[in-house]
Order: structure tokens, then sequence, then C-alpha cells
């Protein structure tokens, strides 16, 4: 066998016939097909990615997984190599990346086909908002109690600083930064923080708030009284927070507060006769 070798480099694309003949007078040919090496083109189509990034890098949240593929005429073999990110797994020519901390990455597809040129994607790899709710400028703990038409003063502890929104299960939304809620009615409420940042990269955070219903004192009725008999009266106990006052005084001076309350009683001596 002679061999034969032709430089294609310096010959056109195109397509050519190759013939060769014997001594005796046979003759065979071959078809060559001589065309530049064709692209591979690499695309993601699936997962927490920003289609419509911009620049020259796609934006991809960090801890999230995205899912690449490449199209190429025949269904040669594809091999991947990946920088920032760990690959999870691969059906085919689809590959599915885990990118991890923030940062620069990249992800380059091979052809075992020398016509194919191999191809890459430059990854920006965005942080993602640690989600905190505070009160009073620092963390709130999980469950807040209030009494029923007070409010709380809500802080956006997020780091690093993100775009805000707050809701509330009652179905109020909210746009403020640090916004000042008010809790009218008695009940359980959640209330959900979401910090997001470019290539909306979001975390959550959410507290309960105990609205409790506000408490009525109630006081014994002890009956019909003479004019000048002392009074014991009570309410209940755990009411220390509510004063105790009566209409119109007879005694002739006001009495002393100090006096007035002690263990959840009130006495005092009635006047003349009549309603109090």
């Amino acid at each position: 066998m002679n061999p034969l070798v032709i430089c294609f480099d310096s010959i056109p694309y195109g397509t050519y016939t190759l013939t060769a003949t014997t001594i005796n007078g046979a003759t065979g040919s071959l078809t060559i097909f001589y065309y530049p090496p064709q692209p591979i083109f690499l695309f993601s189509f699936g997962g927490s990615y920003c289609p419509n990034s911009g620049g020259n890098c796609e934006q991809v949240c960090a801890g999230t997984e995205v899912t690449y593929s490449v199209e190429v005429p025949s269904q040669t073999p594809i091999t991947y190599s990946v920088s920032g990110g760990t690959i999870v797994q691969q059906n085919g020519n689809e590959v599915t990346i885990s990118w991890s901390e923030p940062g620069q990455g990249y992800l380059e597809a091979f052809s075992s086909d020398p016509c194919y040129l191999p191809a890459s994607l430059c990854i920006e790899i965005l942080s993602v908002p640690d989600a905190i709710i505070g009160v009073n400028g620092i963390p709130a703990p999980d469950t807040l109690e209030i009494c029923a038409g007070a409010g709380i003063s809500f802080d956006d502890l997020s780091q690093p600083a993100a775009k805000t929104q707050w809701s509330v299960s009652d179905g109020r939304l909210l746009q403020e930064k640090n916004p000042l809620i008010p809790f009218e009615n008695a009940g359980d409420y959640s209330v959900l923080l979401v910090s997001s940042s470019g290539c909306d990269c979001a975390d959550t955070a959410t507290i309960v708030v105990r609205v409790l219903p506000n408490a009525v004192p109630g006081l014994d009725c002890i009956g019909t009284v003479c004019p000048g008999e002392r009074v014991t009266y009570s309410t209940a106990p755990g009411l220390d927070r509510f004063s105790r006052s009566h209409s119109p005084f007879r005694t002739g001076k006001q009495p002393d507060p100090g006096r007035m309350a002690k263990q959840d009683q009130h006495q005092q001596r009635l006047g003349e006769s009549g309603l109090y």
C-alpha cells in the first residue's frame, strides 16, 4: 500500500473526490468532504440562572443548580470541564452544575470529533443575602408577643444589603426596608421577609407575632352598702397594671393612690348614700 498525504490547509473548503489507479488499470475512488471545524453551541436552559444577565458572563446564584446542553449536528459524545462548581449529573450531552462560592466560574464543552471546536461559558456566581429579621436593631426571636392594637417596627438586617419585601399572613405586602406593622386583632400572624439581590438570588426569614387580646378587669360586686361602711373590692390576680378609682369621693379629700391598691384589693370608706 502506498500512503498518500494531503495537506488540506493549502486548498479551499469543499467536496473532493480522490481517485486511485493501479498499474493494471483498476481504479477506486473516495469522496472527501473538507469543511471548516464547526463550533459547539453551549447554552443553559434549566435552573436558577439569569437569562437576561446582559454582560459577557451568565449570572447564577451561589448554591444553585443549572442544567446546560450543547447543540451539535451529530450525536458525538461531549466532555465537560467546570471551574467554580461541580458536576452533579450528566445525561447524554446534558449536564447539571452546582455552583458554589461567589466569584468567577467557567464551563467548557469538548467533542471527541476534531471537526468540532470546544465551547465555553463565562459564569458570574452571585452571593445570596442572609435574610435576618430584626427589632430595635437586633435580631428578633422566633416569636414576639404584643397586645392588640399595638405595632412592631421591624428591621431588615440582611447581609449583604438587598432588595426587601415583607408579607404578613393576613395578606399585607410592604416594600419598605424597615416598616412599622400594626396588629389590630388578636391572633397569631406570620411575618415573612424576602431579601433578594441581583438575578433574584433570595433568602427568606419568618417570625411569628402573637397578638394577645386586651384584658378587661373584672370587679366583684359586694351589693348594697350603708353610708360610712368600709368595703373591700378585689379583681382577678395579675391585673396590677390597672388603676382603680371611684366617683364621687365623699370623704372630703382625694385618696392616696399608694393606699388604694394592695394585692389586687381596693378598700374605700363610702360617704353619703347614693350611686357610686
